[in-house]
């Protein structure tokens, strides 16, 4: 794999760091690209109400990537504390934790009863799949950025069909790496933020660990070459 301080990779597949992007900054445009890619689908606007349903890392960098994009609102929903810490930290405007509160109410209620311009799945909970009808606005768009391991799951189109609202998706990303190499180098984007935890390259094995069983506190870890 590519566990190794150095490794051999095909010069047309490889993209250069600008002198004032760090090798930890340049770790972490791969997650940043998938919600680069994910605001993009979604459209966003400048002053548009967003919501995004899961703050683990990749709810975070559709956070980021929504604030370059202009958005205007940021609400994001999870049922982890710290997670939702950590999502005020990179600029959103309301959090809820959806584990103590109705998130369907509360979001009628910080949109005044319009809905979200944009929502984002970005957990793959049936749960919050399943809510996204509700949230976005009449001719709003919805995201699927989160991949649920449920093949099938109940969802209203009727709620679709009365608001005329567009359902995107994302799978990965194309063409997105000089964006979002451009965005941090700008500083547009802090992806360092993202980042919770960092370990040495010869406790590789505590980091997997550690990303496995601490779900609760580790957001993102990045592995220290040198």
């Amino acid at each position: 794999g590519c566990n190794e301080e150095y490794i051999a990779f095909p010069e047309n597949m490889c993209f250069k760091l600008p002198d004032n992007v760090s090798t930890k900054e340049g770790a972490l445009i791969e997650p940043l690209s998938v919600g680069f890619y994910a605001s993009e689908q979604g459209g966003v606007k400048t002053g548009d109400t967003v919501v995004i349903l899961g703050s683990g890392c990749i709810g975070l960098v559709t956070l980021l990537a929504c604030k370059a994009h202009g958005a205007g609102k940021i609400i994001v929903a999870d049922l982890v504390e710290a997670r939702l810490q950590k999502a005020i930290e990179l600029g959103a405007a309301e959090v809820i934790n959806s584990g103590k509160e109705d998130a369907l109410k509360k979001i009628e209620e910080l949109t005044n009863g319009r809905g979200a311009d944009v929502v984002f799945e970005t957990a793959g909970s049936p749960v919050t799949i399943a809510q996204t009808p509700f949230i976005v606005r009449r001719g709003g768009t919805i995201t699927l950025v989160g991949i649920s391991a449920k093949e099938e799951i109940t969802y209203n189109f009727a709620q679709i069909m009365d608001k005329e609202a567009t359902i995107k998706s994302v799978f990965r990303y194309r063409n997105i790496y000089p964006k979002a190499i451009a965005a941090v180098s700008s500083g547009a984007i802090n992806v360092k933020g993202i980042v919770t935890h960092e370990f040495d390259l010869e406790h590789i094995q505590d980091a997997y660990d550690e990303a496995v069983n601490n779900k609760t506190d580790l957001v993102k870890a990045v592995i220290k070459v040198k």
